[in-house]
């Protein structure tokens, strides 16, 4: 209600400078929509009111870095390649030892990453049968479509093994949710735009994301835009595979460990897609899940906040991360991207050496 009040004093008077960080620190959960009896809108809100703030402020250097990289994924690749290739030299160490990337403003940016893979060309054993029963398009997304490579190879693998279809329509891009979540409103429609034209050139059953960030904001074009919406149903790829098992069977074999659930923000913002992952998890014989409690409900990676305020974002994940500790699991399992690169970089400052997967990966895995 705080921010709310805000958001009203911005229209009449404008805000002082400590006013706005109030607004700009909110994180975007949006866990307050989900018990407000009076169903306000306030991801709505929050993303007109960033938009006003931006013509008081300019956003902070990384955040705009991000933002021009998301429309630049030949850029993103090339930059993964150098970080990769600086990797296998030392150079990476020894840049960060020296406090060089701390200078440019990368010290940061460079730890998310983690250990970097070479990324190859997308895709892999995509299935291409004349009659299908079941067709479905790929969302690749911008730094998912560069970093996310192993998990939707497993998405395609597991796909296949059901004889489900899979296209990846060119000319796909970027969500939009960094530029709307960060004011930049008309990019964000543009992009949306283009999606939506992208994805209608496909006769397909749904349109699969493996990043429930991106998921969730293909769901929202019909609010961001008032004479276009997407026709074909977005589903997170755990929720998609949970429904199809239910008619198909799938033989998995055992895998008899123990691993803790992460659950992001923005796959609770739709129903029964939390429910889809657990139910589609304790499919595999002999594993043992154990959910985090979702206190506090965000890691504190609020999309390109972990590097706006990054202080404020390592403050949540430290609780999420001594949860971890306690369940002391196997494997970490979380469907963002970004919950990602931001769990595990918390893990790795507590030299707690736990794999972080996708559920589709731990599914891909378990398929005989």
């Amino acid at each position: 209600m705080g921010r709310v009040r805000l958001m009203r004093t911005l229209e009449s008077d404008g805000l002082a400078p400590e006013q706005m960080a109030k607004l700009e620190t909110c994180l975007g959960c949006y866990s307050c929509e989900t018990v407000c009896p009076s169903k306000v809108n306030f991801g709505k809100m929050l993303d007109e009111s960033l938009a006003k703030l931006n013509k008081q402020r300019p956003l902070p250097l990384i955040t705009r870095m991000m933002l021009w990289l998301t429309s630049r994924i030949t850029v993103i690749k090339n930059i993964v390649k150098l970080t990769y290739l600086s990797q296998r030299l030392g150079l990476r160490t020894l840049f960060a030892k020296l406090g060089l990337l701390k200078v440019v403003g990368l010290q940061r940016a460079n730890a998310l990453l983690g250990n970097v893979k070479y990324p190859a060309q997308l895709i892999n054993g995509i299935i291409q049968q004349q009659s299908n029963e079941q067709r479905v398009a790929l969302f690749t997304g911008c730094f998912s479509s560069v970093m996310e490579q192993d998990i939707q190879q497993a998405t395609i693998d597991v796909f296949n093994k059901l004889g489900i279809e899979v296209v990846i329509p060119v000319g796909q891009g970027c969500c939009g949710a960094m530029h709307r979540h960060n004011g930049e409103l008309e990019t964000a429609a543009t992009m949306a735009r283009n999606n939506i034209k992208v994805f209608f050139t496909k006769k397909v059953d749904a349109i699969i994301s493996t990043s429930s960030a991106c998921g969730a904001s293909l769901k929202k074009y019909d609010e961001w835009l008032n004479d276009e919406v997407l026709t074909t149903p977005v589903m997170d790829v755990s929720h998609y595979l949970a429904d199809v098992l239910k008619q198909h069977e799938l033989e998995f074999k055992q895998m008899p460990i123990k691993v803790a659930l992460h659950t992001p923000c923005t796959l609770r913002q739709n129903e029964d897609q939390e429910e889809a992952v657990m139910e589609l998890l304790q499919k595999i014989p002999g594993l043992e899940l154990v959910p985090l409690s979702g206190e506090p409900r965000c890691c504190g990676a609020g999309g390109s906040q972990v590097l706006s305020h990054s202080e404020m974002a390592d403050a949540l994940r430290d609780d999420v991360i001594n949860e971890i500790k306690e369940i002391d699991p196997d494997v970490l399992i979380s469907s963002n991207l970004g919950c990602v690169m931001h769990l595990r970089q918390g893990l790795v400052e507590v030299e707690m050496d736990i794999p972080l997967q996708h559920p589709v990966q731990l599914v891909s895995q378990a398929v005989v």
